[in-house]
């Protein structure tokens, strides 16, 4: 499901680049505007990492649209309950090696992390929604292994 919690042995130090982000305080709808950042390919077939954080803006779609996007094509892919589905344009959207990475949503409380890359459909930004791990999906499961309150 590609989600997991680290236990750190030190706290981490933060600076005007790299600052927390709250978890998602609420279920993600479809059409809530995103951005998301990773290192992976810039294309595919390539296999040239980028030299600094690529950035794009996201529109997320509700999981039955994702479907109907994700049946269309030659190899059908269910999109479940834990999954967010996230689009930019063609020829634009995560790849090999922005897994994990964050999309987050800029609410009235900050920024807050409502996705995690989780696959794409066949290969880059072939014009199907990418599939990211729905944050607010797995919240009591992040606060059952953690010692604290994330905040």
């Amino acid at each position: 499901n590609d989600v997991a919690v680290l236990k750190l042995k030190k706290p981490l130090t933060f600076n005007a680049n790299q600052k927390p982000v709250a978890l998602a305080s609420k279920d993600t709808p479809g059409d809530l505007k995103c951005k998301f950042s990773g290192w992976g390919l810039d294309a595919y077939p390539s296999d040239v990492l980028p030299n600094h954080l690529q950035k794009m803006d996201v529109l997320t779609y509700n999981n039955a649209d994702c479907q109907k996007f994700h049946n269309a094509g030659p190899k059908s892919n269910t999109i479940y309950p834990g999954m967010l589905c996230g689009f930019n344009k063609l020829n634009v959207g995560a790849c090999r090696g922005d897994s994990g990475g964050p999309l987050v949503y800029e609410s009235a409380n900050g920024l807050e992390q409502v996705g995690i890359v989780s696959w794409v459909y066949e290969y880059c930004a072939l014009g199907v929604p990418d599939v990211y791990v729905r944050v607010y999906y797995y919240l009591d499961w992040i606060h059952e292994n953690t010692d604290h309150v994330l905040q």
